[in-house]
């Protein structure tokens, strides 16, 4: 009630507040920045070094390495260090305290890499600083398509012609795009042809640098007018790179295009997009600073008629993206069903494996032929009878023909070859313990693989059911902390934090759905086909084999 009683007591002093809320309310209200993502000021300044050839362990050793030693002594308030090494491009990220003064921060980085630049390998380049912060996000992309356009020619068009008219758009940064390939002059060394005239890349690399030079010409005055002078210091035309004299060699000069060949090309490949199936360019607008992102999005929009009537006319600029309040995930299909498998099924479903039916078919043939060594000790009979008319007395018909004396040898060689019987016998003996030794292999392999994704199943299953309850759990408390920004009682950050872990939730439930399929196929595979005793018929006879007939019988494990 106190507060009741001062306005009483002061009446014309809470008129004139009265007054100037009324004033200054609207113009607090026109001034008041509308964004959809909240700003986040934490400085990063990134030193982006590049030394072509270089691999990431070098990288990272020789120069990465050093930078960040030398940058812990002379620069302040820095809270961490990021960095990494890639093949001829090395990044650093340097973080820095909330409150600090980014310029400063930013004059002493370069400092440091200006003075370092001495102590690092010869023909290095100087590095590339940039400043920005979290808030520097993505918001918009332009997709650059053509019928007829090469891929040279849409890269050439973003970057040179797009790119220059986007960033005059306050608040805008545009990157380098993805996609396409960059021109690039190429020289393809022939290394046949450099071997027989001693020349080496190293020669063909002076030689295009001797004479391909920009030299400052001036101009000259005659009369009254004043020219300009051009030297002939660089060719005017890509072909003329190939009449660049190389060596000369008892008064014979070789050329370029002797041992290699310039043509207009493209450096390697680094990334590839496609849009509705073709190959195309993607320009990626980034927010940048404190403007909104609604007025950046809307300046761009208002951009783009300027940027399609200067294209050519067989460039497709489409607008890829959405404004964050406009954006909907059309629903997907869910993954299937995780099948309901019991924790215990029947050992005989390994029975039909095709690898355990195959092991078993090559016992029972190494049984069988132990048989067949055996048999070979019983001799063998052959009864034949011959006739003719060239006998000319019946006395003649009791004579013994010349075939008759063969009997003698041949019982002597059954009589004498015991021993590789013998060998053939225990051959057979040898082959059928190796044949039940992998048959037993290939089922005990079998029974552990069905275990394993048995025990997987399992473990998937409570962990799912844990896994279920911690995404129920977060989409509550994306549900809550989104009323109570509805409310106005927390800001959109609190609903952001919550929206993440929800999403990482739901994520882990997916992979735990996909872990469990991927371990049910594994049982399906390891059972031969199904868990149930009735989903196949068995692939052989499960009866046991028969019996060689010299005592021996297949064993199973």
């Amino acid at each position: 009630m106190w507060i009741i009683r001062l306005a009483l007591g002061k009446p014309y002093t809470f008129f004139v507040l009265a007054i100037a809320i009324l004033l200054f309310g609207p113009l607090a209200i026109l001034r008041t920045p509308i964004d959809i993502f909240p700003d986040i000021r934490l400085p990063v300044v990134s030193v982006v070094w590049t030394y072509n050839g270089l691999p990431p362990s070098e990288f990272s050793d020789r120069i990465i390495t050093y930078f960040e030693r030398q940058m812990t002594t002379a620069v302040n308030d820095i809270d961490h260090i990021e960095s990494q090494s890639l093949p001829g491009v090395g990044v650093i990220n340097v973080f820095f305290h909330p409150n600090v003064r980014i310029n400063g921060a930013l004059a002493q980085v370069t400092s440091i890499a200006q003075t370092v630049l001495r102590r690092l390998p010869p023909g290095i380049t100087r590095p590339q600083i940039l400043a920005y912060n979290a808030s520097s996000v993505p918001i918009l992309q332009l997709a650059l398509s053509s019928p007829t356009l090469s891929d040279q020619q849409l890269y050439d068009l973003s970057n040179n012609f797009i790119r220059p008219q986007l960033a005059e758009v306050e608040g805008a940064a545009v990157p380098s795009p993805y996609g396409g390939k960059a021109r690039q002059v190429m020289v393809d060394i022939d290394p046949n042809a450099l071997h027989p005239k001693n020349l080496s890349p190293a020669d063909i690399t002076s030689a295009i640098l001797a004479q391909n030079l920009i030299l400052p010409s001036g101009t000259a005055k005659v009369g009254a007018f004043e020219y300009n002078v051009r030297l002939n210091a660089s060719p005017t035309a890509l072909d003329e790179l190939n009449d660049l004299p190389v060596k000369s060699v008892d008064g014979a000069t070789i050329y370029l295009r002797d041992v290699a060949h310039v043509r207009d090309g493209y450096s390697p490949q680094q990334n590839l997009v496609r849009v509705d199936g073709h190959r195309s360019v993607l320009t990626t607008i980034q927010k940048n600073g404190s403007v909104s992102t609604l007025d950046v999005i809307s300046h761009v929009k208002a951009l783009l008629p300027k940027i399609k009537a200067g294209a050519p006319p067989e460039l497709n600029i489409d607008l890829v993206g959405e404004q964050a309040p406009n954006l909907a995930l059309a629903a997907v299909a869910v993954l299937p069903r995780v099948p309901d498998i019991p924790v215990g099924v029947p050992s005989t479903l390994v029975e039909r494996r095709p690898d355990v039916a195959a092991a078993e078919r090559r016992t029972a043939a190494a049984n069988t032929a132990i048989g067949v060594a055996r048999a070979a000790y019983f001799p063998r009979l052959t009864l034949t009878a011959a006739g003719g008319y060239e006998s000319t007395g019946a006395a003649d018909w009791l004579s013994a023909p010349n075939r008759l004396w063969a009997v003698g040898p041949a019982a002597a060689l059954m009589l004498f070859d015991t021993g590789t019987r013998h060998a053939e016998v225990a051959r057979a003996q040898s082959a059928l313990t190796e044949a039940t030794e992998r048959y037993r292999a290939t089922v005990l392999s079998a029974f552990q693989e069905v275990a394993d994704n048995l025990a997987l199943l399992d473990l998937l299953r409570r962990e799912s059911t844990e896994q279920q309850q911690a995404a129920t759990a977060a989409a509550r408390a994306l549900e809550l902390a989104t009323n109570r920004y509805t409310e106005g009682a927390v800001n959109y950050l609190d609903v952001v934090v919550a929206q993440a872990s929800a999403l990482q939730a739901d994520r882990a439930v997916l992979n735990l759905q996909v872990r469990q399929l991927t371990a049910s196929v594994g049982l399906i595979r390891g059972l031969g086909g199904g868990w149930r005793e009735g989903d196949l018929p068995s692939s052989h006879d499960a009866a046991a084999l028969p019996h060689n007939g010299a005592g021996a019988t297949t064993a199973r494990p």
